[in-house]
């Protein structure tokens, strides 16, 4: 009988720790082996990447989601904020989708998938001009402890250009204002509207004002036109009043009975110049 019951409980022992070891996965084991999708939503609040930061696993897809009106996704590379993955080193391949121009909010809104094949950090930015300079429109997939959000966003504050893939490295001889790249939209309109306004201005000012060179050029010339004709009429002046005098000296020299209007007509006769005697046709 004790034999019966050890072997009865030896097998009911089996028996259960086979039905253990084939029972199939729990559902959360299961789904967390699944490839998944992460949405990255472009300008849905702003000038952000909603969210900014992302985690997925090789195998996983990211799904960057555009809103209105103009954003764009570009690939960075570390400590390089707003330029273009490719752009800095050899047998670098990056991504750029955009820019897509939108007037509204749809349900067919453009998305950009993008493949996870590793866990290394992969940075990226919005290409709208203004958008990685001046909003620090920027985001990460898989940050690590060397590579981080904030790390990266300490470069981009620092940056003194961005560019867009197919531009060209800027000339050493241009003023960063000069190199601003990216592209023109509504997302930037306002602020590059503003400063291209205050250029027309200062450009307007300087067409129309004088040098200081110049204004001393001309209050020099119209101070010596000034003397100068203040001198002729000096000279002229003084040249008539002493013709008046001579002839006044002249007409005091006529006999006192005789004619006033004779006397006054003396006065006022040209003089005559003094000739020469007749030359004599007698032979001496």
């Amino acid at each position: 009988m004790l034999r019966y019951l050890t072997a009865t409980l030896g097998l009911l022992a089996v028996g259960a720790l086979s039905q253990t070891t084939t029972e199939p996965p729990t559902p959360s084991e299961s789904e967390s082996s699944e490839p998944t999708t992460h949405t990255i939503r472009v300008g849905w609040s702003g000038f952000k990447f909603t969210p900014n930061e992302t985690f997925a696993k090789p195998g996983d897809t990211v799904a960057f989601k555009f809103y209105p009106p103009d954003h764009s996704v570009i690939r960075a590379n570390y400590e390089y904020g707003c330029i273009p993955y490719e752009l800095v080193g050899e047998n670098k391949e990056g991504f750029y989708d955009g820019p897509h121009i939108m007037s509204g909010i749809s349900e067919d809104s453009p998305v950009f998938n993008l493949k996870i094949n590793d866990t290394e950090p992969i940075f990226f930015y919005c290409g709208a001009k203004g958008s990685c300079m001046d909003k620090h429109m920027i985001g990460v997939i898989n940050p690590n402890k060397n590579q981080t959000l904030a790390g990266h966003l300490e470069f981009v504050e620092h940056a003194e250009f961005e560019l867009i893939p197919g531009d060209d490295w800027p000339s050493e001889s241009e003023k960063p204002d000069d190199i601003k790249g990216g592209y023109d939209g509504d997302d930037s309109g306002s602020s590059s509207g503003d400063k291209s306004g205050s250029n027309s201005d200062n450009n307007s000012s300087h067409s129309h004002g004088l040098s200081s060179g110049a204004i001393a050029g001309i209050a020099i010339g119209g101070a010596a036109v000034l003397l100068g004709a203040a001198g002729l009429i000096y000279y002229c002046g003084r040249n008539g009043g002493m013709d008046r005098a001579y002839r006044k000296s002249m007409g005091a020299g006529a006999p006192a009975g005789g004619d006033a209007a004779a006397a006054a007509a003396a006065a006022n006769m040209p003089l005559a110049r003094p000739s020469l005697p007749p030359r004599s046709t007698n032979p001496r």
